[in-house]
């Protein structure tokens, strides 16, 4: 019997989920490279598929690719509607356009992560952000340098043309000419429980990084 998580192991995980937007999946006997977003108000998982994933009895999402600690998600998906589900847009708007056209949404069955088994529920909490996303993708926006400057210290590396594109209350996601960074906010700031506390906790990261 695997041990009971506690809520350190939990927020580890979810901090895992949070951190990266691509994933290995693999089907039957294949493992493929994919790239997702979770969606703000109900934590499925949404990405552009294969029409083989579509017909696996079972996939399970490897994040990151190569890591000791690496969180695994055992996945059900179901078709989506690209013209009624704002998911694609999301998609595309993190990562630009698919190769393949297949929309799925999957929802999170159990999750794994070391020794710890987590329930799926538990890796699919909503954004209470989610509303005011936009707007404060915008706020983080505004200073452009800024906002490089805190990308390149959160990712080690030096990037170009941030863009936000998420925020959730410890964090946010960058989109840069290569990838989708994470940039995390201020120990001090996180989690932000409302609007007021995120506007502070972007302000903070952008001040902090002119």
């Amino acid at each position: 019997m695997p041990p009971e998580p506690d809520q350190s192991a939990l927020d580890d995980a979810l901090d895992t989920l949070r951190t990266h937007r691509t994933g290995a999946l693999a089907f039957e006997e294949h493992v493929v490279p994919i790239r997702f977003v979770q969606m703000p108000d109900d934590g499925r998982i949404v990405f552009p598929a294969m029409v083989a994933m579509l017909e696996a009895p079972e996939l399970v999402l490897f994040i990151p690719e190569e890591s000791d600690e690496v969180l695994q998600l055992l996945l059900t998906i179901e078709p989506l509607d690209e013209h009624r589900h704002p998911g694609p847009d999301r998609w595309r708007i993190h990562h630009g356009e698919p190769q393949d056209i297949h929309w799925v949404g999957a929802w999170i069955d159990a999750a794994r992560r070391g020794p710890f088994v987590f329930d799926g529920d538990a890796m699919m909490a909503p954004n209470h952000l989610a509303a005011d996303e936009p707007a404060l993708c915008k706020r983080a926006n505004t200073d452009e340098a800024a906002l490089l400057a805190a990308t390149d210290r959160a990712t080690g590396r030096k990037n170009q043309e941030p863009r936000c594109v998420g925020v959730d209350p410890w964090g946010l996601h960058v989109r840069t000419y290569f990838d989708v960074a994470r940039v995390p906010f201020r120990e001090a700031d996180a989690p932000a429980g409302s609007r007021d506390m995120a506007e502070r906790a972007i302000d903070n990261l952008l001040k902090a990084s002119r």
